[in-house]
This record gives structure tokens, C-alpha cells and sequence, in this order.
């Protein structure tokens, strides 16, 4: 039998806490912490503390995880990974950047195409993604999955804004949010789609805040500068203290 190494032991504590819908204890939080600690790859070790902590919604200290992975990355799992922890800590054009950096061909030989698209669908990593449906077979479910990113990325192609302005103004869009992640234990999730009459690109976020904190948030959001961006972007959001059981997460 294959001994345990202390990597499968975090990651399964991890993935317990990431699933669990907010419903974990501290003690479950202590182990998967000591555990992750206890990874011999430094690289993998801060991806793991970023994906702990934005599971937990901590958003200032998933950022602060995600910005101690140590560069250059040297390997292609490397980047993959550091990809992953660069979006959930809402940074994503570094996740672009790490994820962007994997010939296509590699991804497809890993056999991680099917994940690296769910990154380029929520990095807004447009060219990326469509390299990736190009090439890579064994992607229609990610693609039926994410059918919403999928026309949100034509309508940006079609109105050619760049994919870089679009993570300017989603990240603004998260940052103004941070401070209803305080202390609820679930992160911030968001979905893509396209109005009805697909001339707009609209970014749904889903806050685990409560409905009286509703207008404070739209206060926040209207505190973006919305004239630095596209008309054809757009935001919604969603508040309810039990979300995540049903919702789609990008």
C-alpha cells in the first residue's frame, strides 16, 4: 500500500473544508492548518494556505498567502496550481499570467485541459480558453457546465474588449465587497452570463452577507469609477447568508 505523505494528508483536510459549505469546525481548521504546514514544497505549501483561507473567506489573508509562492515557478504543475490559488484569492491576473505560461499541448498531455479551462473561464482568460476548446478534446462538459462564460467571452470578442480590462473591473468589484467576507466562513462566488438582449456582459457575484447589509454593499460597489470601464460591462449581485448550496460556482 502507498504510504500517506503528508501532501494527500492536507489535501484531503482541504478539500473537506472547500466542500463543506461553511460547515466545518475550528478543529477541522487547526488540522488541515498543521498539515498544510507540514508540506515539504514551498510552492505547494502557500498555494494550499491561499486555498485554505479564501475556503474560509479570509480574503486579505488568502492574498497575503497567494503572494508568498515564491517565483519563478518551475514546472508546469507548478504554474497549475499556483493558477488556482491566484483565483481564489481574486488576483486574477496573476492566475492568467501562471496559467497562460502552459503550452496548451502540455495541458492536454497532463490531462488537466478540462481544469485549466474552468481557470480561463474564471480569470477572464479569454484567448487562453479559446486555445484550449480548439484544441483539446473531452471539454464539452466543462464548456455545457460554464455555458454562461462561454457567451460572456464571445460578447467581449465581439465588442473587442481587452481581457485585461476586464479583470481590472471585476477585481475592483471584489475588493469593494471584502469587508462583508468578514467573518462568515464562506468565500465569494461568482458566475458569468450575457442580458437577454446580448449587448451586455454581466459578472454575478454571490455574497454570504445578510439582506439588511444589502444596501451598504450596492453603496460600495457604486463607489467604482465606472467610467474607466466598458458600457458593455456589467454587475449583479446576490446576498443570502445560506448561499452556496445550489449555486454554480465559477
Amino acid at each position: 500500500m502507498k504510504p500517506i505523505t503528508n501532501s494527500d494528508a492536507a489535501s484531503r483536510l482541504l478539500n473537506k473544508i472547500i466542500y463543506s459549505d461553511g460547515n466545518y469546525s475550528n478543529f477541522e481548521f487547526k488540522r488541515a492548518f498543521e498539515e498544510i504546514s507540514k508540506i515539504p514544497s514551498e510552492v505547494q505549501r502557500q498555494v494550499c494556505f491561499a486555498m485554505l483561507y479564501a475556503a474560509i473567506g479570509d480574503q486579505d489573508e488568502a492574498e497575503a498567502q497567494a503572494r508568498l509562492i515564491p517565483l519563478p515557478l518551475k514546472t508546469h504543475k507548478d504554474n497549475l496550481d499556483a493558477a488556482c490559488a491566484y483565483n481564489v484569492a481574486n488576483r486574477f491576473m496573476d492566475a492568467s499570467i501562471a496559467l497562460s505560461s502552459i503550452p496548451v499541448k502540455t495541458l492536454i498531455a497532463m490531462g488537466d485541459a478540462g481544469i485549466a479551462l474552468k481557470l480561463a473561464f474564471s480569470t477572464f482568460s479569454a484567448k487562453y480558453a479559446e486555445e484550449i476548446m480548439n484544441k483539446a478534446s473531452g471539454v464539452d462538459d466543462v464548456i455545457k457546465e460554464f455555458h454562461g462564460s462561454a457567451a460572456l467571452f464571445r460578447l467581449l470578442n465581439k465588442f473587442s474588449i481587452d481581457e485585461g480590462h476586464v479583470k481590472g473591473y471585476v477585481e475592483e468589484c471584489a475588493q469593494a465587497v471584502k469587508p462583508w467576507l468578514v467573518g462568515k466562513n464562506k468565500p465569494l462566488a461568482m458566475w458569468h452570463s450575457v442580458e437577454d438582449s446580448e449587448d451586455m456582459a454581466v459578472v454575478d457575484f454571490y455574497l454570504p452577507a445578510e439582506p439588511e447589509e444589502f444596501g451598504e454593499i450596492l453603496l460600495a460597489i457604486a463607489s467604482i469609477d465606472k467610467m474607466k470601464y466598458s458600457s458593455a460591462l456589467a454587475h449583479g449581485f446576490m446576498v443570502d447568508p445560506q448561499l452556496y448550496e445550489d449555486i454554480p460556482q465559477s
